[in-house]
């Protein structure tokens, strides 16, 4: 999917979405001090064209993040620099803040986590 771009911590591997020029929204215990991001990553096990990395500014992780049970698990990181969008790097398109998502919308995840057969996958996968 090349509207939604995943970052790449140097220590560990934390999906994230571009939501703006400067912004990514992530997993707060995703938020380890890492300083470098990696936007359009899409197969771990090579450098492609469509990634650029970039610096973090600064993190911010929900107030009320809780890391024993992970409630609040949310945190945003501010980018050292804008992105200049491509067709691999848009951000995603956000509801409005009072728009009511109807019960069993489809919708899309991804991420590389493990696979059916609990295997762990270098190629960024995507399900409905």
């Amino acid at each position: 999917m090349t509207d939604i771009d995943q970052l790449l911590f140097q220590d560990q591997l934390c999906g994230g979405t571009l939501i703006g020029t400067q912004w990514v929204l992530t997993a707060a215990h995703c938020l380890d001090g890492s300083r470098y991001i990696r936007l359009g990553e899409h197969d771990l096990r090579t450098l492609e064209k469509s990634e650029t990395e970039l610096t973090i500014d600064k993190s911010i992780m929900h107030p009320d993040y809780n890391d024993d049970i992970y409630v609040n698990d949310i945190g945003l990181l501010k980018l050292s620099r804008p992105v200049k969008y491509t067709n691999y790097m848009l951000p995603a398109c956000l509801p409005d803040f009072n728009t009511e998502i109807p019960l069993y919308q489809k919708c899309y995840i991804t991420g590389w986590g493990r696979d059916e057969n609990g295997q762990d996958t270098d190629i960024l996968q995507y399900g409905r």
